[in-house]
């Protein structure tokens, strides 16, 4: 019996040695940086040199949108400020004269009418003229081309 205790509290002493060895290397590993940001294993001149030359990164720039994508933003922006409980919009046109614009639009769900938004671009921003379920067919500043 005392032989078989001894096994066992040896044992015993094994498995927490073991345990207490397991915690020390995580608490280890886990003070060490890994740098993961790289997609590729490649490697610079520089890097294998012993420097570390840091690169500049750009700023993020947003996507570029045309005049028409910004006059459609503007429209739909505006109509959700008037309403903010529409649901998505659907655009079911567009027509665009130099610096104006007619957006028609319509909620997905057709819970309203079709809505026109007239819209002039001052400076580089759409401005909302007219809005609406019902627009005259011209407007004293808009050409006519944008009503057609």
């Amino acid at each position: 019996m005392a032989v078989s205790k001894q096994k066992s509290m040896r044992r015993k002493q094994m498995v927490v040695a073991i345990l207490a060895l397991f915690i020390a290397l995580t608490f280890v590993l886990t003070m060490i940086p890994i740098n993961c940001s790289r997609d590729s294993e490649e490697v610079t001149p520089e890097e294998v040199a012993g420097e570390v030359v840091e690169q500049p990164i750009p700023p993020e720039t947003p996507p570029e949108t045309t005049g028409i994508d910004a006059a459609i933003g503007a429209a739909v922006a505006y109509a959700k400020a008037n309403n903010p409980s529409l649901p998505e919009l659907a655009i079911l046109g567009v027509n665009s004269t130099g610096e104006w614009a007619l957006v028609r639009l319509q909620p997905v769900d057709k819970s309203t009418d079709v809505a026109s938004a007239l819209l002039k671009n001052v400076n580089g921003e759409w401005a909302v003229v007219d809005f609406g379920l019902v627009l005259p067919e011209n407007h004293p500043d808009a050409p006519p081309d944008v009503f057609q």
